[in-house]
């Protein structure tokens, strides 16, 4: 009997291990997951903001002082792509250099059900572009 009772505590030891070595894993995937995305979704938006400048740039190249076009082109662009843009957040300097700030949101499976991090998951880019 002291035999085949050591080998069903073995059997609950491999188990307990085995559960923990999973749940370990499914929190650092999770977490993993969340750390990418946030990370892809930084990169995609800055590019994306500089697209959104580039082309208000390229209509005042092309027609200067239409700066009503090149915000509404910038804007139609930034819809296209994904990312939001205010109208405030386009703007010129005064050396003509166009300015863009656009946002967007990652995706995530943990930090979204976290009040206090919520926050993080909102990416915001600034693009600029000359349009000389």
């Amino acid at each position: 009997m002291r035999g085949a009772r050591a080998g069903g505590d073995e059997g609950g030891i491999v188990l307990g291990w085995l559960l923990r070595v999973t749940v370990v894993l499914v929190v650092l995937g999770v977490i993993g997951f969340d750390v990418m995305s946030l990370a892809y979704t930084n990169v995609r938006t800055v590019d994306d903001a500089g697209i959104v400048a580039g082309t208000g740039a390229d209509v005042l190249i092309e027609s200067p002082g239409d700066f009503d076009r090149a915000r509404d082109e910038s804007r139609a662009v930034a819809k296209e792509l994904g990312v939001r843009m205010r109208g405030k957040d386009w703007w010129i300097d005064e050396e003509g250099e166009v300015h863009v700030t656009v946002s967007r949101t990652a995706h995530s499976l943990a930090l979204q059900h976290v009040p206090q991090l919520e926050r993080y998951l909102t990416v915001r880019a600034v693009g600029t572009a000359m349009a000389r």
